[in-house]
């Protein structure tokens, strides 16, 4: 049964890498969603089934507004200057988040400590959570982030520096962490 209703605002921007889908709580501003790739229509679709999912087990409804009125620009343009390397301050967008288990919301702020232009492996991550074994959990956590950038799951590399997957493409995870100015190991895939 749904209780209640929350507004959702979202804009679509531009960068030299993708073009980006963002999301926020209409209430407080803060980014609760982000999505990269191509293709506007297709990404707003995935943000439609994403939160369609969401409802069933918050018993939220949620109403996408579209940005109009350019009242998230500030944001926006923060968000693009973080993908291309021109702002390195990640908390100038505040966040929230609306997905995830208590593990993987660990591992997420476990990413957002990470330097800028930094990375870590993901049995860093496991070992810095208390646990070497979970370096899995932590690539799958890894993998439902859906705030990329701001807690930058960009950053976590294979233990030999191998970039591996990326849910937006490992493309795409290369250009953000070069435009952070990471140097990576020479044999690095």
């Amino acid at each position: 049964m749904i209780k209640e209703q929350t507004p959702l605002v979202y804009k679509f921007v531009d960068t030299p890498i993708s073009s980006v889908l963002l999301v926020f709580k209409q209430s407080n501003r803060h980014l609760v969603y982000a999505s990269l790739g191509i293709d506007r229509s297709r990404l707003f679709k995935i943000v439609n089934k994403v939160f369609q999912q969401l409802s069933k087990t918050t018993h939220v409804t949620y109403k996408f507004i579209r940005d109009t009125d350019e009242k998230f620009e500030t944001e926006a343009t923060e968000f693009v200057e973080l993908m291309d390397g021109t702002r390195s301050n990640t908390k100038c967008i505040q966040c929230e988040y609306l997905f995830g288990t208590e593990f993987q919301r660990k591992v997420w702020d476990q990413l957002v400590a990470i330097p800028y232009g930094q990375t870590r492996s993901y049995g860093q991550i496991a070992s810095a959570l208390g646990d070497i074994k979970k370096s899995r959990a932590v690539g799958r956590a890894c993998g439902a982030n859906n705030i990329p950038v701001i807690v930058p799951c960009h950053r976590v590399l294979g233990g030999t520096g191998d970039y591996v997957s990326f849910k937006w493409g490992v493309k795409i995870k290369k250009e953000l962490l070069v435009n952070e100015g990471y140097k990576p190991l020479p044999n690095a895939k």
